[in-house]
Parts: C-alpha cells; structure tokens; sequence
C-alpha cells in the first residue's frame, strides 16, 4: 500500500510501503502540517499502524478521517458455482492492475468438489496474461476487463493491453519476497513466481508474473499479511463453517466474494463475513437505481438542474 493523505487540495504519497524507512521523516513532516492546516479531512489509504498514528496525531484538530487500510480479501467458490463466470471474474479479481487493488480477492477458496476443476480452469485463463506498460486509468482498465472473458495483454501500444508494471523497484523486492516466503512456508507454486523476459524499453521495467500458490495453510503469513501484487493462494475446503472461519481469520475486513447459485447460502455466508462490502456472483459492480438511464439522459437532467438553479438565483437577486 502507499501512503496517503488529502486535505482539500492537497495530495501527497510516498513511493511504496517497502521504502517508508527512508522516507518516516519527510512523511510525518509532511502530516503534521496537513493536520494543523486549514482543512477539515483527511483520507488514508495505508496499513493499520500508520492509521493508529494518524487518530493520534489527528485528535487535538478534529479532523474528519477516512481510513482505508488495506485487505486481504476471500473469494469463496462452492460446488454450485457457475465455474463459467467464476473462473474468468476471479481472474480479473485477482490479477487486474498487477494486484494493486485494495479490493483484489488475493484468498480463493474452492470447494473440495470442484477444487480441481476450478485451478485448471483458472489457470489456464491467468497464462492468457502477459505483461505491458499501460497508460490506461483504473477506472477505464476495469471498464474494459469487465468486458473481456481473459484479460488480454502484449504490445503497450496496443489499446487491448491492459495489466503493467508494479509501482516501484522497492514493491517488487517486496512481491519477491513474498514468492520466496511462500516456498519457505510450504506452497507449491503452480504459476508463475518470476519475472518475465522483456525486451527493449520494457526490459527494465518493475513487471512480476501472475502467481498462483497452492498447499498453504490459512494461517500461514502469505495468507495473512497484505502482498498488494500479481500473487493469490487457492485453498480448498470442506464446509461453509470452515471457509467462514478462514475467511475472518485475518486482521483485514474490506471485502469479500462469494460464489454460488443457492441465494439462500448467498445470504447466510455473507451475513456471516466480517467485511464491509460483500460480492455475490460478481466482483467490483456496484448497482445504481440510475443504471439504466443512459448518459445523454443523466447529462440532460444535470443541465435542467443548473440552469433552473441559476434562473433561481437570478430571480432572487431581483
């Protein structure tokens, strides 16, 4: 994660999470003026400790906070799941923008029925990723794997690519990290694991292979700390009260997926997951009661909106 912090105008982060070392005393610098400053909120994106600080620094000013901490989010699969949308959104989930989504499911669990049906599956479309600069925003890269079945990759020129490179040199140490830590605590890695082999401009670029880890447990470090990348572990399991269990054994609780055609199950697993914000059957859609309006209409309706508003205040101050 990077650090954040906004107050009114002001916009401030720091290259990576792995070099906060060199840069402490610039950032709380940095903080303790934005605290003092003359604006009313301040928004964070960052780990746990830094927000501790944050609430403490921030107190004495009253500031308005919007923490946003981090997550190592579920992906639950079980056995009645339609593997045909399963199988391609988890790979968007898990590998769109290299991983560097707060909201990437980066935990699958899958039933043991179709465990091995679904990492075939799954596999197979992550191998149609290959690596690329992109120059599209995140709001456009999800808008277009939203509507691909693989997330297609390749030529940074060319407008289908979509998956680039990690934020920083530091990150990158950190992703490796993280490969190798896996191996030590037992996993087996099934995808990936390594950097690709790139030519001329992109040969030195901060680019990591989607992975994909098998054989580790969930209370395992890969499973528990935040890795922000390209990485995911696929675990299967038996009940739903033991991927429950799994799914809420880490300190995170920002999102979670759930994936089954029994609405009943739907609901009772996601009453039961202690996350803030619960996918069924999809992954980062957000449902508006405007979804069917088409843009010309909502554009015409905010024109309406301002001149009226504008006749309003003309009249008033006659």
């Amino acid at each position: 994660m990077q650090h954040g912090l906004w107050t009114r105008s002001h916009s401030w982060r720091c290259p990576s999470q792995a070099s906060r070392c060199a840069s402490d005393i610039l950032y709380w610098r940095f903080v303790n003026l934005q605290l003092q400053s003359h604006g009313c909120n301040c928004t964070l994106s960052e780990g746990t400790k830094t927000a501790h600080a944050i609430i403490v620094d921030s107190a004495p000013f009253y500031k308005k906070l919007s923490l946003e901490l981090g997550g190592k989010n579920p992906n639950i699969i079980f056995d009645d799941a339609d593997l045909s949308q399963a199988v391609p959104t988890s790979v968007r989930s898990s590998f769109a923008n290299q991983g560097e989504i707060c909201l990437c499911g980066s935990r699958l669990f899958v039933q043991k029925g179709i465990y091995d049906k679904f990492l075939e599956q799954f596999i197979a479309q992550a191998k149609q990723l290959k690596v690329h600069i992109t120059r599209l925003s995140l709001s456009l890269l999800l808008g277009a794997l939203t509507r691909t079945k693989y997330i297609q990759v390749g030529d940074p020129k060319e407008p289908s690519t979509n998956m680039g490179a990690l934020v920083s040199k530091e990150h990158l140490e950190k992703i490796q990290y993280y490969v190798e830590l896996a191996k030590e605590e037992g996993g087996k890695i099934v995808l990936g694991g390594d950097r690709p082999n790139l030519d001329g401009e992109l040969k030195n670029g901060y680019y990591h292979n989607p992975t994909v880890i098998v054989g580790l447990p969930p209370s395992c470090r890969v499973q528990q700390e935040e890795i922000f990348g390209p990485v995911v572990t696929v675990t299967p399991f038996e009940s739903e009260e033991e991927v429950i269990e799994w799914a809420n054994c880490v300190k995170y609780g920002l999102s979670a997926t759930v994936w089954t055609e029994n609405l009943r199950k739907a609901h009772r697993v996601a009453q039961e997951l202690k996350a803030g914000t619960v996918w069924i059957n999809t992954w980062m859609k957000v449902y508006h009661k405007t979804q069917n309006t088409s843009v010309f209409d909502l554009s015409f309706r905010l024109m309406v909106f301002i001149l009226t508003a504008r006749l309003a205040c003309a009249i008033w101050r006659s």
